[in-house]
């Protein structure tokens, strides 16, 4: 009777633990390096003003983060 009593424990401690144990972290979206609302002309714009400021250009440059605007 011991026995099937420490099952029985065994069981319902069980299911009361185990769910808790597995819901401890919260699941988020993973973050994604890039904002969604960036369309391709901002980021056309955006690198073609690092490439010119690379290369030393800074009115090129100016302009197209004016461009990126």
């Amino acid at each position: 009777m011991t026995f099937k009593f420490f099952l029985f424990i065994n069981f319902f401690l069980g299911i009361l633990l185990i769910p808790k144990q597995l819901c401890a972290q919260e699941t988020e979206a993973p973050a994604s390096g890039e904002p969604e609302n960036v369309t391709d002309a901002f980021q056309e714009s955006f690198f073609e003003a690092l490439k010119q400021k690379g290369i030393e250009n800074y009115e090129l440059a100016l302009a197209a983060l004016n461009k990126a605007e």
